[in-house]
């Protein structure tokens, strides 16, 4: 078992990071939370790691604290949620956010998280209500508010119909600024999409399209 690896990073993007530990380069699958947290290439990193094996498959999955990890490690020892899909959750909503939608049964917020419709997310909130008790202390803090459209300008939804949440949007805007983006070029490209008559509401959606709209700008 691989429980952790430290090393430099030689390439990244939110889904993976290339690890160079010396003698072996490590492709190693990330959540957006975990590519918020990881330094600039070229720097070093210590990655917390679960790795997957079967007969026909190899993977290394990454993430930047030992509660992610554990939130990981829970959410697999579910019926029918496997490696993709843990990271999937991890990805698409914060943990603090996973325990409110799960307290609130809010299944369909659940089910704007890719690979997970209606009766899967009905599914988790049955499986997870108990099991996140058991959920690392210090992941259950709210870690922000959730934030309504404001209407043009700035984050929102120009229709002011949707509920996006404020970590959700900050983790698009790091996203940008790690590639490059200012924090007010970042910021204005994900109003832009945000500002959308029917605006996403999944995270690799928001960062894809505002990316897009920066580079087209």
């Amino acid at each position: 078992m691989i429980n952790r690896i430290s090393g430099t990073i030689i390439d990244k993007d939110p889904s993976c990071v290339v690890v160079n530990t010396g003698p072996m380069a490590f492709d190693v699958s990330i959540s957006f939370s975990t590519f918020n947290q990881i330094p600039k290439v070229g720097e070093e990193v210590t990655l917390f790691t679960y790795l997957r094996y079967s007969s026909d498959d190899i993977g290394l999955f990454g993430f930047g604290t030992q509660e992610e990890k554990d939130v990981f490690l829970i959410l697999l020892g579910l019926p029918k949620v496997g490696c993709t899909t843990a990271l999937s959750i991890l990805s698409s909503i914060g943990i603090p956010e996973l325990v409110a939608a799960v307290q609130s049964q809010d299944k369909v917020r659940l089910s704007k998280i890719p690979g997970i419709g209606i009766k899967t997310a009905e599914r988790l909130i049955f499986e997870l209500k108990e099991k996140i008790k058991s959920f690392p202390a210090s992941t259950l803090s709210p870690s922000s508010s959730a934030t309504s459209a404001p209407g043009k300008g700035g984050f929102g939804n120009a229709g002011g119909d949707s509920v996006i949440s404020a970590s959700l949007l900050e983790q698009a805007c790091s996203a940008l600024v790690a590639w490059g983006c200012s924090q007010n070029q970042a910021e204005k490209a994900v109003g832009y999409v945000l500002n959308q008559a029917k605006p996403p509401e999944n995270l690799a959606v928001i960062i894809k399209q505002a990316f897009k709209h920066r580079l087209s700008d």
